[in-house]
């Protein structure tokens, strides 16, 4: 057993507890070039081309490829950067223990061949978790995640008309939806999206999403208006898959919706993303009854 000094005026402890120091306090901003991260891109939006990833002035600087074969509904089909989640004091946290995760994405440019109709860059991007990240574009990577989907042509600031969506995979992981919100936004470069995964009073794996779009009103603080939570989705899962001991993946991920020859420039997105996660050790909890 540890040891109390109980002599007036020290109130220091040996030997209870263990000492952890803190390495991620508050918010953390989510590189893609970062050195844990592993990237993936199976339709060629970024890596497979002439595209690029440059994060040297502090933002993401995301150029597409200046002709790519394919795009997809589903942005975590496209070029997506993950790492194991950590908790403050850098620890991975896992599926099968409660944790939260808040995130922040900062749309801040686009310019180059940006819009909706063919051969212009049509923007999407996503942050959002998992349980793996090989293959993920294949059926059974279960994955949760949310963002924009940019509808801003020609000259238009990047947040007009875009679209809040959010991308998961249904309980047994044999299909994938993507849902968009009916009404475009008309200025609202802020999302913010909070995970909550248990802690459970079932036995299954019990994930939320939910998030706000944030409008620029013009007020004093240009970000004050909040909007309600239009989106939110519960993932289930008693499977292994999502068992303890199976890491969280946070990932961030860009795609085209449509397919890009290369006969107008290639679009360049610059935002930033930022996320916070806490965790507790504790178990799932009880079974619910009284």
């Amino acid at each position: 057993m540890g040891r109390t000094d109980r002599r007036l005026g020290n109130f220091s402890h040996n030997s209870v507890g263990r000492a952890r120091r803190v390495q991620h306090p508050g918010w953390q901003q989510f590189f893609m070039n970062d050195p844990e991260c592993t990237i993936e891109d199976p339709l060629n939006q970024c890596t497979g081309g002439d595209g690029s990833i440059v994060e040297t002035s502090g933002a993401t600087v995301f150029t597409f490829a200046d002709g790519h074969n394919g795009g997809s509904n589903f942005p975590d089909h496209g070029c997506v950067s993950f790492k194991p989640l950590r908790d403050p004091f850098g620890h991975v946290l896992t599926f099968g223990k409660p944790f939260v995760l808040r995130t922040v994405i900062e749309l801040i440019d686009i310019s180059g061949g940006y819009g909706t109709s063919g051969n212009l860059n049509q923007a999407q991007i996503v942050v959002g978790i998992t349980q793996q990240m090989a293959s993920i574009d294949t059926a059974g990577a279960k994955v949760m995640c949310g963002g924009y989907r940019l509808h801003c042509t020609g000259s238009q600031d990047i947040a007009q008309g875009a679209k809040n969506i959010y991308t998961f995979t249904q309980t047994d992981g044999s299909g994938r939806t993507t849902t968009t919100n009916a009404t475009a936004l008309t200025n609202e470069p802020l999302m913010f999206s909070t995970f909550f995964c248990g802690p459970d009073l079932d036995a299954d794996y019990n994930c939320w999403m939910t998030h706000n779009h944030v409008q620029a009103t013009g007020g004093t603080d240009p970000y004050d208006t909040p909007l309600a939570n239009p989106l939110q989705k519960t993932l289930q899962d008693g499977s292994a898959e999502m068992a303890d001991g199976n890491r969280v993946q946070i990932f961030v991920a860009v795609c085209d919706q449509d397919s890009n020859n290369g006969s107008n420039d290639p679009a360049v997105l610059t935002f930033k993303v930022h996320y916070m996660a806490i965790g507790a050790p504790e178990g799932w909890g009880g079974g619910g009854a009284a």
